[in-house]
């Protein structure tokens, strides 16, 4: 560890930083923003009804669009992004239609065949 220390490898020289990574800086704090003000948003609407589920309202791609666009990043390539893909959905089966069931051959319940009757079970002894 001291080594390293001695190397300069644990040194950050802030001077170092280009005109790009200062744009991506600032554009990562105004996205940060921008999150904080829709939760204080989110928060001061009525808390107190009902929670919606997460189906009953889905957040319009138009508008998260629009959103990020506004603040600057480059939405042309919007269709290989990971909100634009479909979500799976469970493929429709068909019901099983019920069948009729058939009426019992006997009344009286029957036996199973799994076990020998006891007189006809062991060995057998060829003399008797």
């Amino acid at each position: 560890e001291e080594l390293k220390e001695a190397a300069g490898e644990y040194d950050s020289d802030p001077e170092s930083e280009d005109e790009e990574m200062a744009d991506i800086r600032e554009l990562a704090q105004q996205i940060r923003e921008k999150k904080k003000l829709k939760i204080l948003a989110s928060k001061e609407k009525d808390v107190q009804g009902p929670r919606m589920p997460r189906t009953a309202k889905k957040v319009q791609r138009k508008t998260l669009e629009k959103e990020m666009s506004s603040l600057g990043l480059d939405m042309t390539e919007k269709n290989e992004t990971h909100y634009a893909e479909q979500a799976r959905s469970r493929s429709l089966q068909r019901k099983r239609k019920r069948e009729e069931s058939e009426p019992p051959t006997s009344v009286t319940r029957s036996r199973s065949n799994s076990r020998a009757p006891r007189d006809q079970s062991g060995m057998r002894d060829v003399k008797m």
